[in-house]
């Protein structure tokens, strides 16, 4: 075999491992397709898993709202109970019922409910005129003594539930026990007041129902 046979058998080697070489390293790649369908699958992956955690986030700040009007209400419902305790001559009687106390003394003529009336007329720890009311516009509200004219200023009136909540009245009321005292046919036992606060609370479009319930025991011995 001459030598131009021999370099030409050696060219036709060459092209051919050439070419060999060319489609292995034609084939380590991804065609366009396959990368276009990975990028759409990792889009649809990403898109699902921030509309998870949008939806996360969202609901745990309806949550946290939702949690800070019922501490907010939970601080009412701890107010009512604090002035109650220091009270004395509890009346409970219906929205709109007359206030009946002593004009002259301020003091309040008890009387108890069975049936959780939705206001609460009292004195306070220094003898003034307290009055807590479950109120037809779905609040509680609070009438405290006017120290000027005497007797309960009705053109002051206090809504002391948050806006974001709705009473709901048949639901909620004062029960009252052991107001009257034992000298004018009462009983021996220590009064007691039974506070009942049901409603809804709505923050942004989410609304959820609530109960809440706590008894009080005034410290003043009973007459």
């Amino acid at each position: 075999m001459n030598t131009s046979q021999t370099k030409k058998q050696n060219r036709v080697l060459y092209s051919r491992y050439e070419m060999r070489d060319i489609r292995i390293a034609t084939s380590k790649g991804f065609t366009l397709i396959e990368v276009m369908i990975a990028m759409a699958i990792f889009t649809i992956v990403i898109t699902i898993g921030m509309d998870a955690v949008l939806g996360a986030m969202q609901q745990h700040a309806v949550n946290q709202n939702t949690r800070t009007v019922m501490d907010s209400l939970n601080f009412t419902m701890e107010e009512m109970a604090r002035n109650i305790r220091l009270s004395t001559n509890l009346r409970c009687q219906n929205e709109g019922d007359p206030d009946v106390y002593d004009v002259t003394t301020d003091m309040v003529t008890p009387q108890n409910c069975s049936l959780g009336n939705a206001e609460l007329l009292m004195n306070d720890f220094q003898g003034k005129l307290l009055k807590y009311t479950f109120s037809s516009d779905n609040t509680i509200s609070r009438r405290k003594e006017d120290p000027v004219s005497g007797g309960l200023n009705y053109s002051i009136e206090n809504s002391i539930s948050p806006p974001e909540v709705i009473i709901d009245t048949t639901r909620s009321g004062f029960t009252v026990r052991g107001a009257i005292p034992t000298g004018t046919g009462g009983d021996t036992g220590q009064p007691t007041v039974v506070i009942r606060i049901a409603g809804t609370v709505t923050t942004g479009t989410n609304s959820s129902d609530f109960a809440i319930q706590t008894t009080v025991t005034l410290r003043a011995l009973d007459s």
